[in-house]
């Protein structure tokens, strides 16, 4: 074991042995000057030395210092010297030194478990700070992003509302305030609906209408609900279904749910005059839909936390709350599927692969809607 010790362990330990053997002979001197004086050999030094060596060295240590303070009694007690001869006395001090040794060693272990043990909950404890600051941090940045994303629309509301109070206002004007108002109206809809939808997913509270789906046509329908999005981005969708994709049990708007926001996303960052690619087909697993962008791309360092509230990339600043990656972890995983994220990094694009397991072919079709509360 010392073969695989570093440099300065090494040392360490040759340290301690070479004070437990310089302890003993300072010992043994000792005793040898006051025994022609007192007539007895000054053996609690002995026993002393062997104490301060277990303590600080511990047991090796203590042994060491256990055999050489009893050969050096020995040989200082002895008529003539050295002696080295072993007695019943002899014995008798050996077994009090090594009684010493291991339990001043075991007090020794005890004391080191105990600074490990402090140790570690200081670390435990500064490492829940932190934790506790950075959550702190992060409800606060939240609150900020919720006021932030529920003031611009009511603050277009309210101005809106002010033109259309005037009498004099012309109908183009007036129906151009109307149309800001009711995308206004939306936009605040959906960030209430997201936190609403988060918040039950978070509780285990969510309820799925499941019954047999078509995952093409829901991808379908995902595809015109943006569509609108999209041509004011400039932004292309290209969707590629296959047409015979085996059905899957699901809630219909939930999984058009998770569609939308994966194509939302990719719109979101996507630059004018791109496309995003909607894949869909069948594998060994169920059924795949592959949404991929040739947008802004994901950073390494954020590519692991993508799924994870409130985490946006590099050109997020405007484009709300973070939210709608996290429900669509939480809303395939109901499903029982998976969601994975992939990029090659800033500025190649994103892609997002979700698996949803597809019906068993032995199982009859659904009489009608059923409801499933998970928790």
């Amino acid at each position: 074991m010392a073969a695989g010790l570093r440099p300065s362990e090494r040392s360490a330990r040759l340290l301690r042995v070479m004070l437990t053997i310089a302890g003993v002979l300072a010992a043994t001197g000792v005793s040898i000057v006051l025994e022609p004086v007192t007539h007895v050999a000054a053996s609690p030094l002995f026993v002393a030395v062997v104490t301060a060596s277990a303590w600080l060295g511990g047991l090796a240590c203590g042994l060491l210092a256990t055999v050489l303070a009893t050969v050096a009694l020995d040989a200082v007690m002895a008529s003539s010297w050295p002696s080295f001869t072993f007695g019943e006395e002899a014995v008798a001090r050996l077994v009090v030194f090594v009684i010493v040794a291991l339990f001043v060693s075991a007090l020794d272990q005890a004391r080191r478990r105990s600074e490990s043990q402090r140790a570690i909950l200081l670390e435990r404890e500064r490492a829940a700070r932190a934790e506790a600051e950075d959550a702190n941090r992060a409800k606060d940045e939240f609150v900020t992003m919720v006021a932030h994303e529920l003031r611009t629309p009511l603050t277009a509301i309210v101005s809106w509302s002010a033109v259309l109070s005037d009498a004099r206002i012309a109908p183009a004007l007036a129906d151009r305030a109307l149309e800001a108002i009711r995308r206004n109206v939306g936009v605040q809809a959906r960030v209430i609906g997201d936190l609403v939808d988060l918040a039950r997913l978070g509780r285990g509270r969510f309820s799925l209408q499941l019954e047999r789906v078509d995952v093409g046509i829901v991808v379908d329908a995902a595809a015109a609900a943006v569509a609108a999005l999209a041509g004011a981005r400039g932004v292309k969708i290209a969707v590629d279904a296959d047409p015979t994709l085996p059905s899957v049990h699901g809630d219909v708007a939930r999984l058009q749910q998770i569609v939308s926001n994966l194509l939302g996303n990719a719109i979101k960052h996507s630059d004018p005059g791109t496309t995003v690619h909607v894949g869909v087909d069948a594998v060994a697993a169920g059924v795949r839909i592959v949404v991929r962008d040739e947008g802004n791309g994901i950073a390494p360092e954020l590519l692991p936390h993508i799924f994870e509230p409130y985490r946006q990339g590099a050109r997020a600043a405007n484009s709300g709350l973070g939210l709608g990656l996290a429900i669509v972890r939480k809303l395939v995983e109901l499903h029982g599927g998976r969601v994975e994220a992939s990029s090659a990094g800033l500025g190649q694009g994103a892609c997002f692969t979700v698996i949803l397991p597809a019906m068993p072919l032995t199982r009859t079709s659904a009489s009608g809607a059923r409801e499933d509360r998970y928790r």
